[in-house]
């Protein structure tokens, strides 16, 4: 949510890729920089979030005038919720040899879903059970080799989520899915209005929800 398909909070070290669209092909596109770079660091085209609070990018043209801005929220996270195709799990049931992407997310004290990649630490206590083959920022695959119940978490910083993996032989069907889910949406509103052309935001895709192979199961 916010302007267009800008984020309306991101996270505070979390990392995002701004490009600008612009539509006067016999001039140069301008150039997207932090207004205080010691908020918010631009390498290239990625933008790192360094402190919380406002912070507008601006977009420079070639006379050195700001032709826009927008202003960015970064907020500290207070939770972090691992998904399964963008619903919140506190428990989920998956059979043996299945191969699940898990995405982890974060949370303001608002409930707010924060954008930007960030990098998660993921864990199994019970590796025969499940066993991690992939991981990549917020999101990892594990294989269910065996029948049982362990432990999955994902951590980053002083917040850890944790939640109970369950693993059964045969089929799990979708008869075993709780319709209670959270899909960590939120709507808030973005405070900068763009005064010309077009900013678009890519947020390292740090909560959507991934493709799982052959995964119908999960117990909310």
């Amino acid at each position: 949510p916010g302007v267009g398909n800008f984020p309306a909070r991101i996270a505070l070290g979390g990392r995002f890729r701004l490009q600008y669209v612009w539509d006067d092909s016999n001039k140069a596109p301008p150039d997207l920089r932090s207004a205080v770079p010691e908020r918010l660091q631009v390498q290239g085209e990625i933008f790192t979030a360094l402190a919380t609070g406002y912070t507008a990018v601006l977009a420079v043209v070639v006379n050195s005038d700001i032709g826009d801005l927008i202003h960015l929220d970064v907020r500290a996270p207070s939770e972090v919720a691992i998904q399964v195709d963008r619903i919140d799990y506190f428990q989920y049931t998956a059979s043996v040899g299945q191969e699940v992407r898990f995405d982890a997310i974060t949370r303001d004290a608002d409930q707010y879903t924060l954008a930007g990649a960030l990098e998660f630490t993921w864990a199994i206590d019970d590796p025969s059970i499940a066993e991690l083959i992939g991981s990549a920022g917020a999101h990892a695959t594990f294989k269910m080799n065996a029948a049982g119940m362990t432990k999955l978490r994902a951590s980053i910083g002083d917040l850890t989520k944790e939640i109970d993996l369950v693993v059964e032989d045969g089929v799990v069907t979708t008869s075993d899915a709780s319709s209670g889910g959270t899909t960590g949406d939120s709507t808030g509103d973005s405070t900068g209005d763009s005064t010309g052309g077009t900013t678009g935001g890519t947020t390292g895709d740090s909560s959507s929800g991934g493709d799982s192979s052959g995964t119908t199961g999960g117990v909310l």
